[in-house]
């Protein structure tokens, strides 16, 4: 079983990764390097994604019906329930 903590943390580091690269990609769309990064963080947040999504719920609407042939989304925590309190940001 992974770790809830450590998978939500690899989430929150590659979007955060992600979006600042966006914003350069934004003025600088021609940096073969900074694109490949981007695509590197993208294949490791849908993995880290993927995974915390088998493992425990799905933390994305357009995730919640691929898990079973029946709507799951409200069966997920509500995030002011607390349920992810407790990660290290």
């Amino acid at each position: 079983m992974a770790d809830k903590t450590q998978l939500l943390n690899e989430i929150y580091d590659t979007s955060f990764a992600i979006n600042d690269l966006t914003l350069y990609l934004d003025t600088h769309p021609d940096d073969a390097r900074a694109l490949a990064e981007f695509h590197q963080l993208k294949r490791r947040r849908k993995t880290a994604m993927s995974s915390f999504e088998q493992e425990f719920y799905p933390l994305t609407v357009d995730c919640a019906s691929d898990r079973e042939n029946r709507w799951t989304w409200g069966d997920t925590p509500a995030p002011w329930k607390g349920e992810m309190t407790n990660v290290e940001l």
